[in-house]
């Protein structure tokens, strides 16, 4: 398994066509860019602030991880993978000899799993090629969203045991005092009200 992610990824991905974004620059940087490019002077306003049309899917706008899965995506297909149908999150290239490339998607969050050491680095490579930084751990057994994913044998585990002793720590003395989660008075018998 390769657990990779993509740095910077919102601005891999340029805005659509469809709609302008724009946004306001706080005071202190928008004196640095008046401070780096003094022809921006004239755009400051009352506040002390420039307001700046937004070009590329930078984080904290709504349609940025929309934008960054559509960006990844197209290059994804362009290279033989396809959306499986049930599931927009997960990718699979099928490869010779029966072997499938398979990978999860979370916003810049991916797992690559495959038999092939080499079809897995293929895919990091491809990403760094593609958008630059990459960051990438390797293993048999690595972290994913709050669950560790082991490879075992006969294919993959999810574990939560992490999660697990959080909640545990967090409401162990709570939950010693119950002894089950309902008692027998979970429901209230109304005789009078109708069958």
């Amino acid at each position: 398994m390769l657990k990779v992610d993509v740095g910077g990824e919102f601005l891999c991905a340029s805005m659509d066509d469809t709609k302008e974004g724009y946004m306001s620059l706080d005071r202190e940087l928008s004196g640095m860019a008046v401070e780096c490019m003094p022809q921006l002077k004239e755009f400051i306003d009352s506040t002390g602030r420039i307001t700046v049309q937004v070009d590329k899917a930078v984080y904290g706008l709504i349609q940025s991880t929309k934008l960054w899965y559509n960006e990844l995506t197209k290059t994804l297909m362009a290279n033989g993978f396809k959306i499986v149908e049930l599931e927009e999150c997960v990718l699979v290239k099928a490869l010779e000899g029966g072997r499938h490339l398979v990978i999860l998607l979370y916003v810049d969050d991916l797992l690559v799993m495959s038999k092939s050491k080499a079809d897995r680095h293929w895919v990091k490579d491809l990403l760094e090629q593609t958008y630059g930084k990459v960051t990438y751990d390797k293993g048999s057994s690595l972290p994913y969203l709050g669950m560790t994913m082991i490879k075992t044998k006969n294919g993959f585990e999810v574990c939560m045991k992490a999660y697990i002793e959080d909640v545990l720590k967090l409401y162990d003395e709570k939950l010693r005092e119950c002894m089950m989660p309902t008692t027998h008075r979970l429901f209230t018998i109304d005789e009078g009200s109708p069958s």
